[in-house]
């Protein structure tokens, strides 16, 4: 089967395993089709794939970053299937989205039955992970506690959460923006690696909290 996938890439390695092809589309360098913001339809994507290339299925994975959605996906000649990834989040909009899409899947169990209510084909899917990228080592660990995420403004409980576990006696320490191969390496050992995570999803920063050893 030849796939569309659009937003989050982390099934293209696994799709491509069971033997699909797979074209990502998106409006920044790393797509196999990129395209300005202004002209990223569905149907500008199905040319410059071309009659060869012309996929069976759209899928859309909802990234935990920028979002993007192909303009035109309610006149789209082939099924829109879209995994909900923060449902329990993102339904307030979802909901309304949903209705273009053929098929949703959702990582929550509880909003299988309210995303029926919009399309007629819902499924559960749990998250899951690559065990290429999230294994353990046995390498030694030298990060006490590791808080992986977005930390800004806008998420005021979660900074006074990291705030809170800062102050016990911990001294904290931004190790950055990272991409998700090495946010990966944070958990499964080797380098710096960490003994206990807060929070372990998606791209974004990684917050060390790393102070005296306390073993």
């Amino acid at each position: 089967m030849n796939i569309l996938l659009v937003g989050f890439p982390v099934f293209a390695r696994e799709l491509v395993s069971l033997g699909h092809a797979v074209y990502s589309a998106g409006t920044a360098p790393g797509s196999d089709i990129v395209l300005p913001p202004e002209a990223f339809s569905l149907e500008s994507i199905l040319a410059a794939l071309g009659p060869s290339r012309r996929p069976d299925l759209c899928l859309l994975v909802e990234n935990v970053g920028a979002r993007e959605f192909p303009l035109g996906l309610e006149r789209s000649p082939i099924p829109v299937v879209f995994y909900s990834i923060d449902s329990h989040l993102n339904y307030y909009w979802q909901q309304h989205f949903a209705r273009v899409c053929d098929c949703v899947l959702t990582t929550q169990r509880d909003f299988v039955t309210p995303f029926s209510t919009v399309c007629p084909d819902v499924h559960w899917l749990p998250w899951s992970c690559d065990t290429a990228e999230y294994n353990d080592t046995g390498s030694p660990r030298d990060l006490d506690v590791v808080f992986v995420g977005s930390v800004a403004d806008n998420r005021p409980k979660r900074k006074l959460m990291l705030d809170m576990v800062a102050n016990m006696a911990l001294i904290p320490d931004v190790i950055g923006t990272k991409s998700l191969h090495d946010v990966c390496a944070v958990n499964r050992g080797g380098g710096r690696a960490s003994k206990f995570l807060l929070k372990f999803f998606g791209w974004g920063s990684i917050e060390k909290v790393n102070g005296r050893n306390r073993n």
